[in-house]
């Protein structure tokens, strides 16, 4: 007997209500449910499938709480409390944690006094772990903690001070657990029915199921379609033509580059191949050993020799390359290693430290930096080269994907609201966001079984590398939204940073989302702002433009249930 992912200890349910719970056992295997606020036993028999699910009455009561689970085995929820759970999704701007973590997610305003005042024992904290899918999932990865610096640094800034506000005013315990992914566009966490009004997505969702169905057969026929292409492109470029991977070719010629870093001068602005060499001295000691080959990041993509011989190849920007140099091929003396970059768009070239780039024996500390010098040459231009074989492969902009492995899989877990915070990856389409928005707050209403109060964040000014209005069209197109039901939006006008795309003043965005929920969902009235003001109109007169706003104590809400 196996609970699903987001159960475990630590966990808070929806108090006041009905929750479930439910796993995996043998298919007819008989299961007893005790939660400590019961005092019989409640029953579930798992089906052919194995699935279970049972439902709990749960009170007021907060806790803490346990609830033993016995079948073949034995399986005991601790720490348990009943209070306010909701979900935080969206992209980076939902994702960005409390704490300093790299130079995207550098913190918020004053993260270091912020981790100190974290520990909050009756919050808790669930992130969920990213996951694209072609098809609906049933489970997630993940686990609860306790809210303290440690999981405060990483977790949702904007759910986290929300969770506090609604903690210290409701004088319960929350649960917030945070299902998102920075970059992501609306789509990908819409599901397959809620796009299907959108003919945009159709073969997107049509390649979703097909390989959903299939993986084998279409990775079979991409990697089929990557070998022709391989052999055409080393064919129309002059380099590989001239076998520019050998051991003992001749890169005298060639001009010298530090690395990592990515190419610049008259390469900044190349799209094609660039080749890059350079030469290293294996220890005696070495010899007959495994080696690793470790080089990063390599924008886009690479073909990476050792001696000559091809130790593999690797798509995307953003994943480190790791090769494997097998014992027969490592002597003892001078050994090349050649590297076939393929740039697509944009910068080219090594981008991660310079820590990231060695040769070492494979499971040991002996490595040797291939940080340096290194021998470079250009070779064929994109616009000389055979187009790449389309790849169909699920990641996290693909539409639905992110539903089936993000939002799916909680479906019927019991929350009191949903927070999101989302639109910087539709900027650019804001005609289409105005009604793909609002189908996506439906599609997880029918998904979670509620009308669930939605509260959504308003995209911040940014300048988007030239932003000609496109970021206003889609601020615009988010308040679409407001016409339905139970939903609100926190405008960040006043609060973002046209220089930072994740701006830092996460503690106010959380505040005015818990406004919003303190108000409609538990009956709070506050002397607080909720929302800043709307325009409903704007006229013309000259060189100047009169704007008519709503009073500053109306809000920009949908109608009330």
């Amino acid at each position: 007997m196996r609970l699903a992912g987001i159960f475990g200890d630590h966990m808070v349910l929806q108090r006041n209500g009905r929750a479930n719970l439910w796993g995996t056992a043998s298919p007819g295997e008989l299961i007893r449910v005790r939660p400590s606020w019961y005092e019989n036993d409640a029953a579930v028999t798992a089906g052919p499938d194995g699935k279970f699910l049972v439902t709990l009455t749960t009170p007021s009561a907060p806790g803490p709480h346990t609830i033993q689970l016995h079948g073949k085995n034995d399986v005991t929820l601790n720490d348990v409390l009943l209070g306010e759970v909701w979900i935080g999704s969206g992209q980076s701007n939902m994702e960005m944690g409390v704490g300093y973590l790299h130079g995207g997610y550098s913190g918020v305003l004053n993260w270091e006094q912020e981790l100190a005042d974290a520990e909050r024992p009756r919050i808790r904290l669930f992130t969920v772990e990213n996951s694209a899918s072609p098809a609906p999932q049933t489970d997630v990865r993940g686990s609860w903690s306790l809210a303290n610096a440690k999981s405060v640094k990483e977790f949702s800034a904007t759910a986290w001070f929300f969770a506090k506000r609604l903690e210290h005013d409701l004088d319960v315990p929350i649960g917030v657990v945070a299902s998102d992914w920075g970059g992501t566009p609306a789509e990908a966490w819409t599901s397959a029915s809620g796009l299907a009004p959108f003919p945009r997505y159709a073969q997107a969702l049509a390649d979703c199921q097909r390989f959903a169905a299939d993986p084998a057969t279409d990775a079979a026929v991409h990697a089929n379609a990557a070998k022709v292409w391989g052999r055409t492109l080393a064919k129309q470029d002059p380099l590989s033509a001239a076998g520019a991977e050998g051991a003992g070719f001749n890169d005298s010629p060639w001009g010298t580059a530090k690395v990592p870093g990515n190419w610049s001068g008259e390469l900044a602005a190349f799209d094609g191949i660039v080749w890059m060499r350079r030469e290293v001295e294996i220890p005696k000691a070495w010899a007959g050993k495994p080696l690793e080959l470790s080089l990063g990041m390599i924008d886009d993509d690479d073909w990476t020799w050792f001696n000559g011989e091809l130790l593999g190849s690797t798509e995307g920007w953003d994943t480190p390359r790791k090769y494997k140099v097998a014992e027969a091929r490592v002597k003892n003396g001078r050994a090349s290693i050649a590297v076939r970059i393929l740039d697509t768009g944009g910068g080219g070239g090594f981008h991660s430290e310079a820590a990231a780039m060695t040769i070492g024996v494979a499971g040991t500390t002996e490595k040797l930096s291939l940080a340096g010098d290194w021998k470079m040459s250009r070779g064929a231009a994109l616009g000389q080269l055979p187009p790449k074989p389309a790849v169909f492969a699920v990641g996290p902009n693909t539409p639905s994907a992110l539903f089936n492995g993000m939002i799916a899989p909680l479906g019927q877990f019991k929350f009191a609201g949903a927070l999101w915070y989302q639109g910087e990856s539709n900027v650019g389409r804001a005609e289409e966001y105005a009604k793909l928005f609002p189908a996506m707050i439906l599609d997880w209403r029918t998904h979670f079984g509620s009308e669930l109060p939605f509260y959504f964040v308003q995209i911040a000014p940014f300048g988007y590398g030239g932003d000609t209005g496109a970021a206003g069209d889609l601020r615009e197109a988010q308040t679409a939204a407001l016409n339905l039901t139970k939903t609100c939006m926190a405008v960040t006008i006043d609060i973002g940073d046209p220089a930072d795309i994740h701006p830092k003043n996460k503690q106010e965005v959380g505040r005015r989302l818990a406004l919003f929920a303190l108000r409609d969902v538990y009956g709070r009235s506050s002397k607080e702002m909720l929302q800043a003001p709307l325009p409903p109109a704007a006229a013309r007169a000259g060189s100047l433009v009169s704007i008519t706003f709503d009073g500053v104590d109306l809000t920009a809400c949908g109608p009330s249930a």
